[in-house]
């Protein structure tokens, strides 16, 4: 018995060290590790100019070379909704829906779970897409697990330590408790559940949801899961009542928190935690991670017009500075970290300062900082960076709640 432990806890040793190994060796993961400079960035190239007269130019721009057409769902029900009760030592309510939903072809389904304050149901509410399934981002009895393949990054769990390793200790669950006793509700969507994460089956999904549009015509999955957090919002409004949702997302999840707040005025704020290209970062630059390095890994993230512009794009039309000013004058977070060299803090720098404007002209503060430091919660722009690499840390959710607090709740006055 004592050999076969021993053997047992060799080969999880080995794995854990390949995994470290693996990832390690990983191109991405070495920039990742690099420190990105302190200062304002360098303007490499010429910016493109923010004109607010051409906002439903840069709309549909957006739309046809960048992420594809933002659906909407045609008929998306919620089939079955299980009260989980009250949970979190009383400070919560737990709520599961079960949502079919389609876009004239294949219908999918897809699970949201809903936490609220027990004390204040109609509280603001952050809606977070997530790399892990519901039951591992609020990790309490009742939650369904995906009946497609998924990563099992549930608490405990083998994946779970490398991701937290990796990647900070929130990158699976937030400090769900502390967000009930701050105020706000939290809503969790698994987008892979809806649209698979994975090139091949991303595709294949996609094609099945959008058969009768050509290839070229159909959104990407960025596009899909925003169409997700947008159909979301608006339901959480119209059922509940709550008047104030932000999304909320890491790194691809950052790029949905800002397209669908882009696209929905349902959606009153938008946290992008090193969203990178395709989110806040400009892709003119070709700084970080480029067009051409994520259409090699994700190709079913984007539409398939942006390929024309994976070696040259200093060509685009549009860019990140446009999506943001889609927001406008609406509250954003863009979240970075100094180490996070892929994620290309310096371009979404740069892109917050070319829309700074649009908020003024609101009457708002728009960016209230000229470098990468002095995160300001109040401002209508906050440019948050930590130290550190690309992940959810312990320093990153107090942040995220010190500003929703000033721009989601009307008794803190800025």
């Amino acid at each position: 018995m004592q050999t076969h432990l021993k053997i047992m806890r060799f080969l999880a040793f080995i794995a854990l060290i390949a995994a470290i190994i693996g990832l390690g060796s990983c191109s991405n993961t070495r920039i990742l590790l690099k420190q990105s400079p302190k200062n304002t960035p360098k303007i490499t190239h010429t910016p493109l100019r923010v004109n607010p007269a051409k906002l439903n130019t840069y709309r549909e721009k957006l739309q046809n070379i960048v992420y594809g057409n933002i659906p909407t769902f045609q008929d998306a029900q919620i089939t079955q909704t299980n009260d989980l009760g009250q949970v979190l030592d009383g400070t919560a309510t737990l709520e599961q829906w079960k949502v079919k939903a389609g876009f004239g072809g294949a219908n999918r389904i897809f699970h949201v779970a809903i936490l609220r304050p027990t004390d204040d149901p109609q509280a603001p509410l952050i809606l977070s897409q997530n790399f892990c399934p519901n039951h591992a981002v609020i990790p309490l009895e009742g939650l369904s697990t995906p009946s497609g393949p998924y990563i099992d990054c549930s608490s405990g769990g083998f994946v779970n330590g490398i991701f937290g390793y990796f990647f900070g200790r929130y990158i699976t669950t937030p400090p769900l408790k502390n967000i009930m006793q701050r105020g706000f509700g939290f809503a969790a969507i698994y987008p892979s559940e809806f649209v698979p994460d994975n090139t091949q089956n991303g595709l294949k999904v996609i094609a099945e949801l959008f058969p009768d549009t050509p290839v070229n015509d159909r959104p990407g999955a960025l596009a899909i899961w925003s169409a997700q957090s947008i159909w979301l919002a608006d339901t959480l409004k119209s059922t509940f009542g709550i008047e104030k949702i932000a999304t909320f997302g890491h790194s691809r999840f950052g790029k949905t928190a800002l397209i669908s707040a882009a696209f929905s005025n349902n959606i009153d704020a938008a946290l992008a935690h090193q969203s990178g290209t395709g989110g806040a970062s400009v892709m003119r630059d070709n700084v970080g991670e480029s067009i051409d390095d994520i259409l090699k890994n994700y190709q079913q993230w984007f539409s398939p017009r942006l390929k024309a512009y994976a070696h040259d794009p200093s060509t685009l039309p549009v860019d990140a500075q446009h999506l943001l000013a889609l927001i406008a004058p609406r509250p954003i977070l863009l979240g970075n970290a100094r180490r996070d060299v892929w994620s290309d803090p310096n371009g979404a720098f740069l892109a917050a300062q070319q829309v700074d404007t649009l908020w003024e002209m609101a009457g708002g503060t728009g960016l209230d900082q000229d470098r990468l430091k002095d995160f300001n919660p109040k401002a209508d722009i906050a440019f948050w960076q930590r130290p550190g690499t690309h992940g959810v840390v312990k320093e990153d959710w107090p942040a995220f709640l010190e500003f929703l607090d000033f721009h989601l709740k009307p008794n803190i006055a800025p």
